[in-house]
């Protein structure tokens, strides 16, 4: 006989914890299936502002002018000193030229970062083929372009542009949880945390940074040190969305340490922030089956459900067969 849920899952809670870390693709591996807003996952949703130290005091800046999500075009150089006026209008004409060709790489990366922005990501890479070829020395736009490579889930290439723009800006914060974030989506954890440590380094207020570290923990079952680190992005993070996102995702840790009580206290706190948060559903469900509270697992199924989650129908089938939905 079947005493449990999760007996007649047929996976032991041990298993299914280490598998369970949902980082980024939260439905997949947390709750088995997934929604179309979380298919589309350069990574969690960026926070609007950013706390930095400035001289020993803590201030709050617009993540726009952190990690550029739309950033300045590269500027077009002013004439130096001397180069104007001289005889014959040689260094003129290749000032000027050199002026132009600025010109149409800021053009080029305009037109990608307009792409990018509504998702035409290959039409974005396109743009940014272009503005590279033209100004071959500007971080910016191979953060752009590594974006857009992310975007299409090509992350290998997504790292080599991170690298690129990091060759010139080797400090630059939001391109290493960029660059972090692929190695998590190439599996390759350790290097992820590698730069989240670097980045963490130069601005250890970097809420991005402790999540995506916290994720790669998670991923490789170190869960206390995951925990630390997402407990340090929860209490950083000021943007609504992405707090919630980081009490889910602490959740599953706390779940992966079946520490079921913990668990349901954090993803009180995401439905709180986000009432139509289908994952936190679902995953709850999950937890109310495991202790056995089968009437509050359906409800939860019933609310994921409703929001058109995807659920996982092999969990929804065992709690089908040992409680069924009166």
């Amino acid at each position: 006989m079947y005493n449990s849920v999760l007996e007649r899952w047929g996976i032991a809670v041990v298993a299914l914890c280490v598998l369970s870390c949902s980082c980024l693709v939260l439905a997949d591996n947390v709750i088995g299936g997934s929604t179309a807003e979380e298919e589309n996952d350069l990574s969690e949703p960026d926070p609007e502002y950013v706390i930095k130290n400035v001289n020993g005091s803590l201030r709050i800046y617009p993540r726009k002018e952190i990690i550029n999500l739309i950033e300045k075009p590269p500027a077009s150089p002013e004439p130096q000193a001397g180069e104007a006026g001289n005889e014959g209008g040689q260094t003129n004409e290749i000032t000027a030229s050199e002026r132009a060709m600025r010109a149409a790489a800021v053009k080029h990366y305009k037109a990608g970062i307009e792409e990018l922005n509504n998702n035409n990501f290959d039409r974005a890479v396109e743009y940014f083929n272009e503005a590279a070829g033209l100004a071959s020395e500007n971080a910016q736009i191979y953060r752009a372009r590594g974006k857009a490579y992310a975007e299409k889930k090509d992350f290998a290439l997504a790292i080599e542009d991170f690298t690129r723009a990091l060759t010139i800006e080797p400090d630059h914060e939001p391109t290493l949880v960029l660059r972090a974030r692929a190695w998590r989506k190439t599996g390759d954890y350790d290097q992820a945390i590698k730069d989240c440590n670097h980045a963490l380094e130069i601005n250890r207020y970097s809420a991005a940074a402790y999540f995506n570290r916290a994720a790669a923990y998670c991923y490789k079952g170190e869960f206390d040190p995951s925990l630390a680190d997402y407990s340090n992005a929860i209490e950083l993070e000021v943007n609504k969305a992405s707090l919630g996102w980081a009490y889910y995702e602490r959740a599953t840790v706390y779940f992966n340490k079946a520490d079921y009580g913990a668990a349901l206290a954090d993803l009180k706190q995401a439905l709180m922030l986000d009432p139509e948060y289908a994952a936190a559903y679902a995953l709850r469900a999950k937890i109310y089956a495991v202790q056995e509270k089968y009437d509050l697992a359906w409800e939860d199924v019933r609310h994921a459900e409703a929001l058109r989650y995807t659920l996982d129908q092999d969990f929804v089938k065992s709690l089908q067969e040992i409680a069924p939905l009166r």
